[in-house]
């Protein structure tokens, strides 16, 4: 069911959760497919912001399958 625009009404806020310890809670994503790779071929980036710190480290995969995204995301976590 769509509601008119300007009739949609408010909806109370919540209190957020504090987070009291750094990269408790983190996100991680890719970008790409990146169409002006370098020579290198690697044509995705992987990711990764700390929710709390908002700390971002990015590594470039060459493809996305579970050994090449598990070296990145060791890689990842050995630099914090």
């Amino acid at each position: 069911m769509t509601i008119p625009k300007g009739r949609a009404g408010t909806v109370p806020l919540k209190q957020m959760p504090l987070l009291d310890q750094q990269f408790k809670t983190v996100a991680v994503d890719f970008v790409g497919l990146v169409h002006l790779a370098p020579d290198k071929g690697k044509r995705y980036t992987l990711t990764f912001v700390g929710n709390a710190t908002r700390y971002l480290e990015a590594v470039a995969l060459s493809k996305i399958d579970t050994e090449t995204v598990a070296k990145g995301l060791i890689e990842m976590y050995s630099r914090i």
